[in-house]
């Protein structure tokens, strides 16, 4: 199950919607959940990932094409996913790199907060 934790611009109906996805949600990702894959939607509204009410809710939000990145620390330990909207239709650039980084920066957060000291 993902809970959505960080985000920036979206519909109080996505955010109702997105608050948790487990795999059975078709969206992109509960399918970069179950694959442990990057999944990469250049149109919302004719991609086989979305379904019914899922692409209402993206389309609804001005979401028309989506990258979805699971994040994974060194031990291959999923951390959560990035997710980048965008309000036109077409690919983007691969953000892989920038969800390397992500991952590499959240592995290394977990880590810190795992063997810090509580505070007095």
């Amino acid at each position: 199950m993902l809970h959505l934790a960080r985000h920036l611009g979206f519909t109080p109906a996505f955010l109702d919607y997105f608050a948790a996805v487990d795999a059975d949600v078709p969206s992109a990702c509960a399918l970069a959940l179950t694959t442990g894959r990057q999944v990469l939607v250049d149109e919302v509204a004719s991609s086989p990932v979305f379904d019914g009410q899922t692409r209402a809710v993206m389309l609804a939000s001005g979401s028309r094409a989506v990258q979805t990145y699971p994040l994974f620390d060194d031990h291959g330990g999923l951390l959560g996913m990035l997710s980048m909207h965008y309000h036109r239709p077409g690919l983007r650039e691969d953000h892989e790199p920038l969800a390397k980084a992500a991952a590499t920066a959240l592995a290394s957060l977990d880590t810190v907060v795992k063997h810090a000291s509580p505070i007095p």
